[in-house]
């Protein structure tokens, strides 16, 4: 491995951990070293294709490497505050999945983080797009003042065991991780109202529309 590469650790083995493993492989600047899964198959299964990437136990075993340099949380949102706090504390860089629990959990990582002088960054991806910034530099000119903005997005979650369902693990459901919620916070930056329609937590509800941002002028 080139020492210029940013060797990173994953904790989790689910859907997005293996779309953010993908695109670490792309990189030129970073390099998959770990894999973590609360159970050793679940991690061998995940690494099975990337032979070069380790599959190990628990997070702890993840964050004792030396070459891992930055971790990836990629876990329910009611297990991310402490996975990331201990790899703050080893003195890892620390990239999280959203949605965080609260406003509260944030402000403690950020707090570890700074205090720790490593980085941290959330996951919303669509926040942080160079096209989210190129649409907001256009926007006066192209667009003018925005009277209402509004966005949709559906996905179907039919499976009652899907992990969206369980309070306990995601407090926020879906909603935690739904476009909608980037499409508030790019309209934030408008002094108009905003009013939001929130979909259905249950699959067998008549749907309402997934996720509607209005800001009305």
């Amino acid at each position: 491995m080139s020492t210029s590469r940013l060797g990173f650790g994953i904790v989790g083995t689910g859907m997005i951990a293996g779309v953010i493993a993908d695109a670490i492989a792309k990189s030129s600047n970073a390099t998959l070293i770990a894999v973590s899964g609360r159970q050793i198959d679940t991690a061998q299964t995940f690494v099975a294709t990337r032979p070069e990437v380790a599959a190990v136990r628990g997070h702890d075993a993840l964050l004792t490497r030396a070459d891992v340099a930055a971790v990836y949380v990629a876990t329910p949102t009611a297990a991310k505050e402490d996975i990331a706090l201990a790899a703050i504390a080893a003195g890892k860089h620390v990239l999280i999945d959203k949605p965080f629990m609260d406003h509260a959990s944030l402000a403690r990582l950020t707090k570890a983080a700074a205090n720790k002088r490593v980085a941290f960054m959330d996951a919303t991806h669509f926040v942080h797009h160079p096209r989210t910034a190129a649409i907001k530099k256009a926007s006066a000119e192209k667009i003018g003042v925005p009277r209402s903005l509004h966005t949709a997005f559906y996905f179907p979650f039919s499976d009652p065991g899907n992990i969206r369902f369980d309070v306990k693990m995601e407090p926020m459901g879906a909603l935690g991780t739904w476009p909608g919620i980037p499409c508030e916070r790019w309209s934030s930056t408008f002094d108009q109202q905003v009013t939001s329609r929130q979909p259905s937590r249950f699959p067998n509800e008549t749907p309402t529309p997934p996720r509607s941002c209005a800001r009305q002028g």
